[in-house]
């Protein structure tokens, strides 16, 4: 009778990102725990028994993490809150630093909300789907500050994991290769963005990055 029951339990369990532990070299662990009721999340590394750095130091002060149940990453800048998936390999650590940086770049965020807003105003006028000059001259300022707003989280990130390699002797972008094996990893998140607004974009039979990019470029050419 509860067979079932508690098979999708155990189910439902094994989706939320628990306490998780990470072995580095030189005997570096990174060890996520929850001790209090809240489930806010501690992130430290250890070495020989001792704490070698508070990960959680490199988000602004006052930042909370949290297990997303779902887990999604992503920081939230008006509570200073970070929901983080599970910690099961090095490149999570980037991950974490990338939705840090996005917490320590609030001119970027409010910039990007703005953006966001035109452009759904400009969306919301167009029910046609004709995409008048204003409705593509809104999405291609919110596509630039959403990619400008990317890159800066990610170069704060990658320079953050530089630094705890070379502080605690371990291995975070290694792991993931040389220096264009970790530009096509940051690549293939920027990429996500670009597709949103390519999946916009195919009423107009645009499908590819370089052919939103001159369509783009065209709205500032004056017409003949």
């Amino acid at each position: 009778m509860f067979g079932k029951f508690f098979e999708t339990l155990s189910v439902k369990k094994e989706k939320i990102p628990g306490p998780r532990a990470i072995q580095f070299e030189n005997g570096v662990k990174l060890e996520i725990s929850s001790p209090g009721a809240s489930k806010e999340l501690q992130m430290q590394f250890f070495q020989a028994g001792r704490e070698a750095f508070d990960l959680k130091g490199l988000a602004p002060a006052g930042t909370r993490v949290f297990p997303d149940p779902a887990g999604k990453w992503q920081a939230v800048r008006g509570t200073k809150e970070i929901f983080v998936g599970k910690f099961d390999a090095e490149d999570c650590v980037l991950s974490f630093l990338h939705e840090a940086g996005h917490l320590h770049d609030d001119v970027s965020g409010d910039l990007v909300q703005s953006a966001k807003m035109r452009n759904a105003g400009a969306d919301a006028g167009d029910q046609e789907k004709k995409f008048p000059p204003e409705r593509l001259q809104a999405m291609k300022e919110e596509r630039a500050l959403v990619l400008l707003e990317e890159r800066t989280a990610w170069a704060f990130a990658l320079r953050q994991a530089r630094q705890l390699e070379r502080q605690l002797g371990i291995s975070i972008l290694k792991k993931i290769g040389n220096a264009a094996e970790v530009a096509k990893y940051v690549n293939g998140f920027l990429e996500s963005y670009e597709q949103v607004y390519l999946d916009d974009l195919q009423d107009l039979n645009i499908f590819s990055q370089a052919e939103m990019e001159k369509m783009f470029r065209q709205l500032e050419q004056p017409e003949k």
